[in-house]
């Protein structure tokens, strides 16, 4: 039988004026069954990824091991679990800007996490369900109206200086010139923005 050599990885044949190796869509991997004890396996097709969101398909992240082996994907501003079933939970949350977004994950003993890097924030995702809610009204809030969003409490007021987040000191949001920035700045202190 032929060997036939197998790359590993993209080769520039720059100096012999020949067209590059492209690598497309493989892996290698150990294989002691071949003489040269390698192998080139297909990665996994992304149809499935096609149909979130939006668009565009800004990152795809998965690590084995954590969240159960789902794989992220961020869809223009939305980021979404597809668990190893098939079944897909949008995730909370804006994810800001329009460029590439990075994503890291580490897990120990009780705990899993996954960074999201979208150049504006960094932020986390801890798994779990999460509650979403819609703040609507039909003319401006006034001082003094408070909204306790899971457990933690907010008031609009003519000054920000000052709150704790409890009940008895919410944290103070300014009070804007129209409805839409006094909701634009409520949604700015609950998301920490």
């Amino acid at each position: 039988m032929a060997n036939v050599p197998l790359s590993f990885a993209t080769s520039e044949r720059e100096f012999a004026g020949l067209p590059p190796i492209v690598l497309k869509n493989r892996f290698g991997e150990q294989n002691l069954a071949q003489t040269d004890n390698s192998a080139l396996l297909a990665r996994p097709g992304t149809d499935l990824v096609r149909s979130f969101g939006t668009g565009p398909i800004r990152a795809i992240y998965s690590l084995p091991g954590l969240f159960g082996g789902a794989v992220f994907v961020v869809s223009g501003d939305a980021l979404y679990r597809m668990e190893p079933d098939g079944s897909v939970v949008g995730v909370g949350g804006t994810i800001r800007g329009s460029g590439d977004v990075g994503l890291a994950g580490v897990g120990g003993a009780g705990f899993e996490r996954l960074f999201l890097a979208d150049g504006v924030l960094l932020q986390v995702y801890q798994g779990g369900a999460h509650a979403f809610g819609v703040l609507t009204a039909s003319m401006n809030v006034s001082a003094g109206i408070t909204i306790s969003v899971g457990g933690v409490y907010y008031r609009w007021d003519n000054t920000t200086e000052g709150g704790s987040g409890t009940e008895a000191d919410p944290w103070r949001v300014l009070v804007g010139y129209n409805l839409a920035e006094s909701l634009s700045n409520m949604v700015k202190a609950i998301n920490f923005t």
